[in-house]
């Protein structure tokens, strides 16, 4: 098992000579067979239905993959975002539904993952 250690993000990128980052993930979304972008906030809602989900996980774990592979670390930021600044009722909580957000997306991602 992993230990995960916090540092600022000025030290993450101070200590790492070279960060995968993700890049194009909705375009590579919208170019999926079966993936519907929400016209609000595209691919934010993708983690909770069943047909967005898969081709998002399968992009995730790719990062994951190549991070591996090559041991680089990963700065993956949460895909729904968007959610909570498209929908203002959201902002007065924003601490629990980014929680949320980023707790689905992680056991998404740890239940595809091949490590």
């Amino acid at each position: 098992m992993t230990t995960s250690v916090r540092v600022s993000f000025k030290d993450f990128l101070a200590t790492y000579p070279v960060i995968l980052v993700e890049g194009a993930v909705i375009e590579r979304l919208r170019r999926s067979a079966g993936v519907n972008l929400d016209e609000h906030v595209v691919n934010s809602a993708l983690i909770y239905n069943d047909e967005g989900r898969p081709a998002l996980e399968a992009i995730c774990c790719q990062y994951l993959e190549i991070g591996l592979r090559y041991h680089l670390p990963l700065l993956l930021s949460t895909h729904t975002w968007r959610v909570i600044f498209a929908y203002p009722p959201f902002t007065a909580d924003f601490n629990r539904v980014l929680g949320l957000n980023v707790s689905t997306l992680r056991a998404s991602i740890v239940m595809a993952s091949p490590v």
